[in-house]
């Protein structure tokens, strides 16, 4: 089951960086996602916000804002991650994730994350998909942005095959990279008589010919579920296409798991760890206890979740396990909004500074414009992608200055990625420059 949503798990990082992640099951309960029917909800997310528990206290961490279509209301355009510097009491913005949907705007074929530094965006990576006549996705691809050569490299992809009314198989390739070779991964999926999973064996191979056993995942169902395969090829669909609003992507979809043993092999298959799930009379997931195994299953992790009046996430909490109780470690809260077609429709504010560059990329001089609507000089700071200062440079009002390409010691800067920040009573902007022989 890891391996299986290992590109998933890759399309997350950003977001499991800034905070841990909460069970994505519980958001597909509390949406009912049925491929793309939830383009009619009269409810989305607008904001979830993670706070962190230190000595007692719950403390602001991270927070994600979503941008959504004009035309489809409750399509995520772009998705804006922030985290809290406390020092200021303020919210940095530190990566977007900008979606690109196909021609009826119903299906997302491609999400781009980027670093947000001072203003400005750096690519990371992306992740495209290919789907089938049925609309069901076929193969997921993951980008990696290269920039030293200013261009996307292959990091892995991802099959999915399908029996008529049920998923059959996934198979996945990973590049080579400095720390490992090449692999390809494989799951083959037992299914019962609905067309639900409850058998995913993984195995690994070197070439794609000879193939080795390497975790298996058993999975049972409450008795009030009623999902079908049908359902978990829609939320295999789902996964990519609602693209994740605010936690992990669970396969199971919208299904009513009641439990999920997980082990690894080693000669033998292996107990590893073990979800139990626990559903209230609506059949509303509200808690999650996540077990290890060390001769006899052993509490870990547990998550409670709860519900606004109107069916929506409202909570989740997070806590570990110290042997006796359970001690808070995040929580997660989410704001709702009524759907509207104008929502994110607003006009920008008239710019108080802007900064441009010329020639971009440049090799000797670059030409610096600055426009403002103060007669104040304007501070110039050349930074690189680490943030180190490199320059200073005074630039006067509505003036045009030049970087010559040198830090501060006068010694020519390297190829490269550079940002140049203007700093004056109206404000600040960045412009990024990219430097080539």
């Amino acid at each position: 089951m890891k391996k299986l949503m290992f590109l998933l798990l890759l399309v997350l990082i950003p977001i499991i960086l800034m905070s841990n992640v909460i069970n994505y099951k519980e958001l597909c309960n509390s949406l009912h996602f049925k491929n793309i029917k939830f383009l009619d909800r009269s409810w989305r997310l607008n904001q979830y916000l993670g706070e962190s528990y230190f000595e007692g206290v719950w403390s602001m961490e991270s927070k994600s804002v979503y941008v959504y279509n004009s035309t489809y209301p409750t399509r995520v355009d772009t998705l804006k991650m922030y985290f809290y510097d406390s020092e200021n009491d303020d919210w940095i913005l530190g990566m977007k994730a900008n979606n690109t949907y196909d021609a009826t705007g119903q299906y997302l074929t491609e999400m781009m994350y980027v670093l947000s530094v001072m203003g400005m965006d750096i690519p990371m990576y992306r992740m495209s998909a290919q789907y089938n006549a049925q609309h069901r996705v076929t193969m997921w691809i993951l980008e990696n942005y290269d920039s030293s050569n200013l261009d996307w490299t292959l990091s892995s992809w991802y099959k999915f095959f399908y029996n008529t009314n049920s998923i059959n198989s996934t198979a996945g390739y990973y590049v080579a990279t400095e720390d490992e070779p090449a692999s390809w991964e494989l799951s083959t999926i037992t299914n019962d008589g609905q067309g639900r999973p409850i058998i995913m064996l993984n195995q690994t191979s070197a070439d794609s010919t000879v193939w080795v056993n390497t975790e298996r995942s058993d999975i049972s169902y409450h008795p009030n579920d009623t999902s079908t395969g049908e359902d978990f090829i829609a939320s295999i669909t789902d996964l990519f296409s609602m693209y994740n609003q605010t936690g992990m992507s669970f396969i199971y979809g919208s299904a009513m798991v009641s439990e999920e043993t997980n082990q690894y092999y080693d000669g033998d298959w292996i107990n590893e760890t073990r979800n139990i799930y626990t559903y209230d009379t609506q059949n509303k997931l509200i808690e999650v206890v996540e077990m290890s195994w060390d001769t006899i299953w052993v509490n870990s992790y547990q998550t409670l979740l709860s519900y606004d009046a109107n069916g929506n996430s409202q909570q989740s909490v997070e806590s570990m396990w110290n042997g006796t109780s359970w001690d808070n470690e995040y929580r997660y809260t989410y704001t709702w909004g009524q759907t509207t077609a104008n929502d994110d429709n607003t006009a920008p504010a008239v710019e108080a500074l802007s900064i441009s560059a010329s020639p971009n990329p440049f090799n000797g001089n670059v030409a610096l414009k600055v426009n403002s609507k103060t007669s104040q000089p304007a501070k110039l700071t050349v930074y690189n992608t680490k943030g180190q200062l490199i320059r200073t440079i005074s630039a006067p009002a509505n003036s045009n200055v030049f970087w010559d390409g040198r830090d501060l010691n006068n010694q020519t800067v390297g190829n490269g990625i550079y940002f140049i920040k203007a700093d004056t009573q109206g404000g600040n902007k960045t412009v990024k420059v990219l430097k080539l022989k």
